[in-house]
C-alpha cells in the first residue's frame, strides 16, 4: 500500500514546520550580544619592584544588551602614549543584569625596565609639551564570557588621558 499524495504533503508541511520552529529557536538561542561599554573608572599604583610593577586597573563595564552577561574572566592591555605598557588577567565570577553595570579589577603587571623606557621618552618629550602633560591612555581586551557557546568572549576598547599624579603613589 502506497502513500497517498495527501499523507506525502501532510508529511513534507510538517518536517517543513519542525525544521522552520527549529531554526528560529536556535537563532534565538544564539543572539548577537552588543559589544560591551567599558569605561576606566581608575588606575592605581599597587607595588614597584625592581623588575616588575603592579598596576590595578578598575573598569567599569556596561552591558547594554536586554539579556545578562556572567563574566567568568577579563584580560587587559595598557598602552601609554602609544607604547605598550602593562598586561594582566583576571578570573572573576561576576553577574551584570540586563542594562547595568558593574566595575571588574584587573591587575596588570608592567616590566620595571619598560617603565624606566616609558618615564625617558616623556623626559625627552618634555620639550615639546608641558611638563605636566597627561599621557594618553588605551585599555584593550576580552570579556570571557560564561555559558555563552556562540558567542563566549567579547573583545573592548577605551582610550583617554590621564594625569602622572594619579599613577605616582602618594606619600603619607
Amino acid at each position: 500500500m502506497g502513500i497517498s499524495s495527501r499523507d506525502y504533503c501532510i508529511r513534507y508541511v510538517a518536517v517543513f514546520l519542525l525544521v522552520t520552529i527549529g531554526l528560529a529557536g536556535c537563532a534565538g538561542l544564539g543572539g548577537r550580544l552588543a559589544k560591551p561599554k567599558v569605561q576606566l573608572a581608575s588606575l592605581a599604583v599597587q607595588n614597584i619592584q625592581a623588575f616588575e610593577s603592579t598596576f590595578v586597573l578598575t573598569l567599569r563595564v556596561f552591558n547594554t544588551n536586554d539579556a545578562p552577561l556572567d563574566l567568568k574572566a577579563l584580560e587587559a592591555e595598557l598602552d601609554l602614549n602609544g607604547r605598550h605598557f602593562a598586561t594582566g588577567v583576571t578570573r572573576t565570577d561576576i553577574h551584570i543584569p540586563a542594562l547595568e553595570s558593574q566595575t571588574v579589577d584587573v591587575t596588570v603587571y608592567a616590566s620595571s625596565l619598560e617603565m624606566v623606557r616609558q618615564v625617558w621618552s616623556q623626559v625627552q618629550g618634555i620639550q615639546n609639551r608641558e611638563a605636566n602633560a597627561p599621557w594618553e591612555y588605551t585599555v584593550s581586551g576580552t570579556l570571557h564570557l560564561d555559558n555563552r557557546g556562540l558567542l563566549p568572549r567579547l573583545p573592548f576598547e577605551v582610550s583617554g588621558t590621564v594625569e602622572l599624579d594619579a599613577l605616582v603613589p602618594k606619600s603619607q
